[in-house]
């Protein structure tokens, strides 16, 4: 037994014989489209109309999407968030006090551009 080589790997089978459960479903719509069967044809129709549609509703919301020109004022207690926040919408210092309403308004044209604080 010194002198034998080990077995040969097992010869690959014809390549339909080790598909997946995919391509073989493939195979059997696609078979079904040329065919002419009419579930697989309407079920291919409906899939593309489903995939249209998606990708017109996507084009459209990213096409009429305006750019966000909110701006968001946070930080920890009496650090001038208020006077700051003042200092942006009204142009001057206002005096300030502690409260438990946020602030909200419209900053004045920085660059041409109007910006929402909140």
């Amino acid at each position: 037994m010194s002198g034998s080589s080990p077995p040969p790997p097992p010869k690959q089978e014809r390549m339909g014989a080790n598909k997946g459960a995919f391509a073989s479903r493939a195979e059997d719509v696609l078979q079904g489209l040329a065919e002419g069967n009419p579930q697989q044809v309407m079920a291919l129709v409906v899939g593309v109309v489903v995939g249209l549609l998606t990708l017109a509703i996507i084009v459209w919301m990213k096409k009429r999407r305006t750019k966000g020109r909110t701006v968001i004022v946070a930080g920890t207690c009496e650090a001038g968030k208020t006077a700051m926040f003042a200092r942006l919408v009204h142009g001057k210092p206002v005096e300030t006090y502690t409260s438990a309403k946020e602030n909200s308004g419209k900053a004045n044209e920085i660059d041409r551009i109007r910006v929402d604080l909140i």
